[in-house]
């Protein structure tokens, strides 16, 4: 044992049977035992605090949190005059006027459902303090990150927590067992959590090291009615379910959006038009496109950009890199006026069928363009396939293309052309270039 913790040990002890030992206590001493309580808690590793005053002092851990807690609220006592007073008086003081870390919510099955929501935006990595796999808690705001992306909702007013992180898993886990007379309540270095018939404690951190953007909002501008609409429109014609590629985004550029990856292009031209252009990052599209609501305005922060809905915000990195001449390529795409036209029900079939007997990582497939007709040929060590289906118009075509680009588009649009190395897929104001396989 330490030289200057044998001191702090002996002080402490010996200041105790002093304070006890008296008819009225000396406030300035149990504020010192505190202050040597709270000193020797920071050169501790967290949970070794409570076993250590177990062993070392002659009191229990109950009693050295309400010493630590004079301490910790000492200016305010002196405030109140009761230096006079003794330690049960100056305790019973400060219980009744809770401070924001003793916050009781009677109902905070809302703090739940929020929370539940903001746990996929928790990384899936084991919980460390360098990770992110926590939730924030600051004033009535809840935020919880993933690498370079989250959500921030906002709860009622009459949540007022001062700022502290805890793990995603354990409350998220502990919510789920739940009644509606559940209490939330912040203490010390826990959040107590109880219905009646189900208690427990969860650890939470004040220490901020996690990176959790601060931002400032204040000019988010107003998004077209119909605007996430068009969105999802273009998102998906280049969504990540149908390539292993990675979607730059969604560029708008006035009244067109643009969506891109390595293998497909699409455009969908819009019935608004916007003042400015902006990319919208991959990233926070992959969850938002799934939210029930629509957001009503978007921000600009730092580094961030921000999708701000009803009652909640979600934000990611911004796009640094320019996005593609998206318009030059489709401008250079000669249109013909023979297209092929097809019934979307019949070639989703053929290309289900199609599906297992197609190769490689992009699942190769051959296609043959003519009299009205579309052929499909792929093999692997499954076996062969061919499928035919009927079309309209279309010209004398053969052409390799990757089984599940082709089905993405032809599955939402129902008329392409075909010209050397690209298929030109329209339909509806929505527009999908596709690249061919060599």
């Amino acid at each position: 044992m330490h030289e200057i913790e044998k001191f702090r040990i002996d002080e402490i002890a010996k200041l105790h049977v002093e304070i006890f030992g008296a008819y009225k206590s000396t406030l300035e001493k149990a504020i010192r035992i505190g202050q040597l309580l709270t000193e020797q808690k920071q050169n501790l590793r967290h949970g070794e605090f409570t076993s250590w005053v177990e062993n070392n002092l002659p009191f229990s851990d109950r009693t050295a949190q309400i010493y630590m807690r004079l301490y910790s609220e000492r200016d305010r006592l002196k405030t109140e005059a009761v230096s006079v007073l003794n330690l049960k008086s100056a305790y019973r003081l400060l219980i009744e006027h809770k401070s924001p870390k003793e916050i009781v919510h009677p109902v905070p099955l809302g703090v739940f459902s929020v929370l539940k929501k903001c746990q996929r935006f928790t990384s899936n990595r084991e919980f460390d303090p360098g990770a992110l796999k926590c939730f924030k808690f600051e004033g009535n705001l809840v935020m919880a990150m993933e690498r370079d992306r989250g959500i921030v909702y906002e709860l009622g007013n009459s949540y007022d927590f001062d700022e502290f992180l805890t793990v995603a898993d354990f409350i998220v886990r502990v919510s789920s067992r739940l009644g509606r007379d559940a209490q939330f309540k912040v203490e010390g270095d826990y959040i107590k959590i109880e219905d009646g018939k189900y208690r427990t404690k969860i650890p939470l951190y004040r220490e901020n090291n996690y990176p959790f953007p601060k931002f400032d909002l204040n000019d988010s501008k107003r998004l077209p009615r119909n605007f996430f609409d068009a969105v999802k429109k273009v998102y998906f014609a280049v969504c990540k379910e149908t390539s292993k590629e990675r979607c730059r985004g969604v560029f708008l550029d006035k009244n067109i959006l643009y969506a891109t990856d390595t293998h497909r292009i699409a455009r969908c031209v819009t019935d608004f038009e916007t003042d400015s252009s902006f990319i919208v990052p991959d990233d926070l599209l992959e969850i938002v496109v799934t939210e029930e609501d629509s957001p009503e305005s978007y921000a600009i922060s730092g580094n961030q950009f921000w999708f701000l809905f009803k009652d909640h915000k979600a934000f990611a990195l911004r796009v640094r890199e320019p996005f593609p001449d998206c318009e030059r390529v489709f401008n250079s795409f000669p249109k013909r006026d023979t297209e092929c036209t097809f019934e979307k029900s019949a070639m989703s079939l053929a290309l289900k069928r199609m599906q297992p007997f197609c190769e490689g990582p992009l699942k190769r497939m051959d296609v043959k363009v003519k009299e009205r007709r579309i052929t499909f040929q792929s093999g692997n060590r499954n076996g062969e396939a061919e499928e035919e289906i009927e079309c309209e118009h279309g010209g004398d075509w053969t052409f390799s293309v990757s089984h599940d680009l082709f089905e993405s588009c032809a599955t939402r649009m129902s008329r392409f052309q075909y010209h050397r190395d690209f298929l030109y897929f329209q339909e509806g104001g929505l527009e999908c270039l596709l690249k061919t396989l060599d």
